[in-house]
């Protein structure tokens, strides 16, 4: 039975996670913002930019799933004095898979924009982003595990501390570097990358602080979990890699089928992407909500609590999700005006931000329901829920409609469909109930 104190419970978890995930996708809006005031190749240099970053951070995002999974299980156990060391076996993870993709994004940058675009000025703005914003995946990294920390452990409000104060950095960083203010150097779109590699710097170390005063009592900075664990972290980890990076390539690929169209619909569609991140971020959080929320519950093998949390937090997620999802439908024109000066990219972005708003809540309902399952082991299953309707569907069909000369409108409703799809085999993997049989 549904009551208030449960919606309490996933209130408290959900909203923190919320902020965290805002904070991410914020610094590439805001970056979006002030960058959009340069003109539409900028605009769609940092938009191919951002997502061949996030490509390499996918790698690094299954770290969350791994260490959060793993302790709440602990929690549920009665073993919180273990949780420490799963968070120090995270940041080792983490510094451990960044560092080489530091070096890899530097190496590749240049030549993966020749391949993805042909105008010389939207290559040449999106390689300068990326040179001074490629440092902040080792800082990501490490902040992941120390957000997957405190949601496990049910603390997620200190996360949002270093969530509030990243924020707050990034947009002061990027003014001044952007533009030239407050003294700064102005340096563009370099300035963007460099602003929010510096403010993910600062949300570091306010982790680092809130962690040596809650918890070090359970074995934070007090060594390594052993081989054992370690695998344990890896096994819950990887699928949700493998989901992540086929994920953002299939949205990577998505960018360059669009920029066959034309500049203007790729920088319409950049826009578009955006808005609906911040408008279905909030999956994130509630996601990670059924992640603890199920993991403390198959701790305790109470499955049937498990599904029935999984149930309750999706259908928290989906009302939630609805709710800004209505407000940009209402208002399309005014919002896509804060990124858009040019009046005919403008009109031409209003029906797809349309399409893709509804698309973007059905895939939010099928990802809280794909974060139950990661609660419960069943990475695997969560990865196959997101990537075979984005593969087999969704991307064969648009690049046939691209050849055939279709819109961005086109595109955006095949998007609709792809995550329909998904949603209802979210459902039914989740009803069928086989995850109850999966242990770690």
């Amino acid at each position: 039975m549904f009551s208030s104190l449960r919606l309490v419970r996933i209130s408290r978890l959900a909203v923190p996670i919320v902020a965290g995930a805002l904070a991410t996708n914020l610094m590439g809006f805001i970056d979006t913002i002030m960058v959009g005031q340069l003109g539409d190749s900028a605009l769609a240099g940092v938009g191919i930019g951002g997502q061949l970053f996030f490509l390499l951070l996918a790698i690094l995002l299954g770290l969350a799933a791994g260490v959060q999974a793993l302790v709440a299980r602990r929690v549920g156990e009665d073993r919180i004095h273990e949780t420490g060391v799963i968070l120090n076996g995270g940041i080792f993870l983490a510094a451990l898979i960044s560092l080489p993709l530091v070096v890899v994004g530097y190496l590749l940058t240049p030549a993966l924009f020749a391949l993805l675009n042909n105008d010389p000025n939207v290559i040449k703005d999106g390689v300068t982003y990326l040179s001074t914003r490629m440092p902040s995946l080792l800082i990501i990294g490490i902040n992941i595990a120390f957000r997957s920390y405190w949601v496990g452990v049910s603390l997620a409000k200190w996360s949002m501390v270093s969530i509030i104060a990243l924020s707050l950095a990034n947009v002061l960083f990027n003014y001044a570097l952007i533009f030239g203010n407050l003294g700064a150097p102005q340096l563009g779109i370099a300035g963007a990358g460099l602003g929010s590699t510096l403010a993910t710097a600062v949300g570091l170390l306010v982790n680092i602080a809130f962690a040596f005063r809650l918890a070090r009592p359970n074995g934070f900075v007090q060594g390594l979990p052993d081989k054992e664990q370690i695998w344990s972290i890896v096994k819950l980890s990887y699928p949700e890699s493998l989901r992540q990076a086929f994920f953002t390539v299939g949205v990577l690929t998505m960018y360059v089928l669009v920029g066959y169209i034309g500049t203007n619909e790729l920088a319409a569609f950049h826009v578009v992407i955006n808005i609906c991140l911040l408008a279905y971020m909030l999956h994130i959080g509630v996601g990670g909500a059924a992640t603890t929320l199920v993991g403390e519950a198959v701790g305790r093998r109470d499955l049937q609590e498990a599904s029935g949390w999984g149930w309750q937090v999706s259908n928290v997620g989906l009302i939630a999700l609805a709710i800004p999802g209505l407000i940009v439908l209402s208002f399309p024109e005014k919002l896509l005006s804060l990124f858009l000066t040019d009046s005919s990219t403008l009109l031409l972005a209003v029906i797809p931000l349309q399409l893709a708003v509804v698309a973007h809540v059905l895939d939010g309902y099928s990802r809280v329901l794909g974060s139950s399952l990661i609660g419960a082991g069943a990475t695997s299953s969560a990865m196959k829920l997101t990537l075979l309707p984005q593969w087999i569907f969704l991307l064969p069909l648009l690049s046939i409609a691209v050849l055939l000369g279709y819109s961005l409108t086109v595109a955006m409703a095949l998007l609709l469909v792809s995550t329909s799809i998904s949603a209802v085999c979210s459902m039914y993997v989740w009803r069928r109930g086989r995850w109850q049989s999966i242990g770690f």
